[in-house]
């Protein structure tokens, strides 16, 4: 599971790390402001990039669709987080679709500005040269766990990150998962609707979670981020 700290360099405000004022109100100029309603497509897959967006509230599903047509949700990201930068970066067509999970805002900064950017503000350009760097350990390191762990292991990984998003209750343990649906989820752990229902039943019984109209809660985020024993890796 990733936490804050493992992720803190492929937020926005890693970007903006020891700029000047000078140089922030540089930077503030080019940003554009966007708003947008729940499940809004921010930007399609095999589509040119000409921007990138930071979040500057709600939540964004970032997902894969295969030659088939089947959709799977890669990751899910909140405040502070910037998507599509790696396709504008580069100047290739987007690998992925970005859609909010909830009303969003937004901060779109456009690819040619990105470029002026990196050329005139050398510590932005390092930067943001540490969140590409950051963002490509992270892929491959939760591709690796996807790959060599258990469907279990693997989604109480995906929804204790999903949770460490939410606000903390008021005894400092518990966490929601809102706005999904039980297909997002399959999709995100690759699995079947029937095995997620079994699995969570499980964990609910367990004592792990708390399943509810508006989401799932869970008791003890510490207690569930934990690696798991052999009596729950299994189901």
């Amino acid at each position: 599971m990733s936490t804050a700290d493992e992720t803190i360099a492929t937020n926005w405000s890693t970007a903006l790390q020891s700029l000047t004022p000078a140089e922030l109100d540089q930077v503030n100029r080019y940003l554009i402001r966007r708003s947008h309603a729940a499940r809004h497509r921010i930007f399609n897959q095999g589509e040119p990039a000409q921007s990138f967006y930071v979040i500057v509230s709600g939540r964004v599903r970032i997902i894969h669709t295969t030659e088939s047509g089947a959709e799977f949700t890669t990751g899910i990201w909140a405040d502070d987080y910037i998507i599509g930068l790696v396709s504008a970066y580069l100047g290739v067509r987007r690998s992925l679709t970005a859609e909010s999970l909830d009303p969003v805002e937004l901060l779109m900064l456009p690819q040619s500005a990105l470029h002026t950017l990196l050329d005139t503000i050398p510590q932005f350009a390092r930067n943001i040269t540490r969140i590409l760097a950051a963002q490509a350990y992270d892929s491959m390191r939760r591709s690796g766990l996807v790959v060599l762990q258990p469907a279990a292991i693997n989604l109480r990984r995906i929804m204790a990150r999903l949770a460490m998003q939410d606000d903390a209750s008021p005894d400092g343990h518990a966490r929601e998962i809102r706005g999904l649906t039980q297909e997002d989820l399959a999709s995100m752990v690759g699995v079947s609707r029937t095995w997620l229902n079994q699995t969570l039943a499980s964990f609910e019984r367990s004592g792990l979670i708390r399943r509810h109209r508006n989401g799932i809660t869970i008791t003890d985020i510490r207690t569930f981020a934990a690696p798991p024993g052999d009596d729950l890796t299994s189901g």
